[in-house]
């Protein structure tokens, strides 16, 4: 099962853009922004996890890129 915030905990998703890969931080309340965000499998723990995710999203997306 992943890791699902607690109401008022702190969690990171990832964020990339035209070359870079980076971090944002929220603080989870079950709105549906932020159920959408776990649901999509981005919901990260700390800024290191997010960061991971975000360049592994960004060499997928330099791949397609690549092979399109």
């Amino acid at each position: 099962m992943k890791w699902k915030p607690e109401i008022g905990e702190g969690y990171f998703v990832p964020e990339i853009g035209r070359g870079y890969s980076s971090w944002e931080d929220y603080v989870w309340n079950d709105t549906p922004r932020h159920m959408a965000r776990y649901e999509s499998g981005i919901v990260c723990r700390n800024a290191d996890e997010a960061l991971k995710l975000a360049e592994k999203m960004l060499a997928v997306a330099r791949e397609r890129v690549e092979n399109d």
